[in-house]
């Protein structure tokens, strides 16, 4: 069954393997500080603003690793025509077979991730339905859905757009980082994969995990959430905040391989999905990514005043290995940790 089959299904209490074994307080829009996640505006990035902006961008990279923007160039007429065909294919019937169809790991390069992830303990499930398209640099919309009729059409758009949104906000924070233009984006960006998920409404949202606490494994996340909200990003205080909607804005945040190509300059925090008591929640994230054949470390121009903190790996023998490493309950994935080298006391 699906998730969506089982939160269907009539139940007053969550099936065991989706049970945390502790109380999941929903967090607050802003944290004891009256801090909440920023939101940039990127109207003028290509004028007289860009500075600016570029600042805002490295402010909340460096304190969030998570900020929205808004005036981002995506038109709300396409942000509506997408998230109509998702829910659209969302109510399918048959919808455990089709999901099976559509895996993140569409490459042959990372077939054996699969068999890895089948391997791995993973407790509790996530309350969430969710399946992936491969945009680049695979694109092949034959392994995309045929239904709803106008599907790959108008998803095909939408990660077109995307594309060049990934662009536009990896050349910012290149830029943001003192190096040149499109070096982010050469070395980061070269991968797309558009995860299309559904979170049914959850009969226990407070013993359930829409997405159990993570950071993400590739460069940067643009996701984009409906009116319901959910998503909670922890501070660097340690406290967990809401992640407000904000009509038509998309979220960004900063993945593994940014934190460690900044060499720790720009962090990639945990986050997690709560889920809603009555409403069904829906998100699109759009996911860049270097090649798995990318060695991916810290560009000489951040490393000469402190030196390398990460060790470099490429992103296939990554991604290998976060899937390997254990779900802490309370602290989530932060497998980037490992990466990272001693540091000598300072006198």
């Amino acid at each position: 069954m699906s998730v969506k089959d089982v939160a269907s299904s009539g139940l007053n209490e969550i099936p065991g393997e989706f049970r945390a074994s502790w109380h999941v307080k929903k967090a607050s829009a802003s944290n004891s500080n009256g801090q909440s996640i920023p939101i940039i505006d990127l109207a003028g990035l290509h004028g007289e603003n860009r500075s600016l902006i570029i600042e805002q961008i490295k402010t909340a990279s460096e304190e969030w690793g998570f900020f929205q923007v808004v005036n981002h160039g995506v038109s709300p007429q396409l942000l509506d025509e997408t998230f109509q065909e998702q829910r659209k294919f969302f109510e399918l019937p048959d919808l455990k077979e089709r999901l099976k169809k559509y895996t993140i790991y569409s490459d042959k390069e990372m077939s054996q991730v699969a068999k890895m992830e089948n391997e791995t303990i993973r407790s509790p499930s996530n309350w969430r339905d969710n399946m992936a398209l491969n945009y680049a640099p695979n694109l092949d919309t034959q392994k995309w859905p045929t239904e709803p009729p106008n599907f790959i059409e108008v998803n095909l758009k939408y990660n077109q757009a995307l594309y060049h949104l990934k662009k536009e906000l990896l050349d910012a924070l290149s830029e943001s980082l003192g190096l040149q233009t499109s070096l982010l984006d050469d070395v980061l960006g070269e991968g797309q994969i558009t995860n299309m998920i559904y979170y049914p409404p959850c009969p226990e949202p407070s013993y359930a995990f829409g997405v159990r606490p993570h950071s993400d494994p590739n460069s940067i996340t643009i996701l984009v959430q409906d009116e319901v909200g959910g998503l909670e990003v922890r501070d660097k205080h340690g406290e967990w905040v809401q992640v407000k909607p904000t009509p038509y804005a998309f979220i960004v945040n900063v993945g593994d391989q940014l934190e460690i190509f900044s060499n720790g300059k720009y962090k990639s925090v945990e986050h997690r999905v709560v889920p809603n008591h009555d409403k069904g929640r829906f998100s699109i994230g759009s996911f860049a990514a270097p090649s798995f054949t990318t060695h991916v470390k810290p560009p000489p121009e951040l490393t000469a005043k402190q030196g390398q903190l990460y060790n470099g790996c490429t992103y296939a023998d990554y991604v290998v290995r976060f899937k390997k490493a254990p779900v802490f309950p309370t602290s989530g994935h932060k497998f980037i940790d490992h990466l990272k080298i001693p540091q000598l006391p300072q006198n």
